[in-house]
């Protein structure tokens, strides 16, 4: 397992930005930021730009306010993301991200779930011309 720490959300943008816009939806919270924070030439205190992988995208963590956004479809790689911010006793409000990324993320620091949202995916099949 590699974890990987980046110094500014463009670093982060470069080398998972592709990847992650390949699932846009799964992860427009965290991409959004970083493009906002990247237009706005500002990189905040304390904030955290981390990816764990085992060669590709499998978790991804951006810490730019109190709250972590996470994204990610493999346990080991949450586990490790969760790990950092435990280990580096990083203080944080709460956890925004996709069910499986964010449930884990609960689960392992004993905190209960505040709020569940579902957000369906479809593929588009056909594009309606007007």
């Amino acid at each position: 397992m590699i974890l990987k720490k980046y110094t500014n959300p463009k670093e982060f943008l470069d080398a998972h930005g592709a990847a992650l816009e390949k699932t846009e939806m799964e992860n427009n919270v965290l991409l959004g930021n970083c493009y906002n924070l990247v237009r706005e030439n500002r990189i905040p205190e304390n904030s955290y730009f981390l990816n764990a992988s085992h060669g590709a995208v499998d978790a991804s963590s951006v810490k730019v306010s109190p709250k972590i956004i996470l994204s990610g479809t493999d346990t080991e790689s949450v586990r490790t993301i969760f790990n950092f911010y435990a280990e580096n006793k990083i203080d944080y409000k709460g956890v925004i991200g996709d069910s499986l990324a964010a449930e884990l993320f609960a689960k392992l620091s004993g905190r209960k779930i505040f709020q569940r949202r579902i957000t369906l995916i479809q593929s588009l099949e056909r594009l309606r011309v007007l």
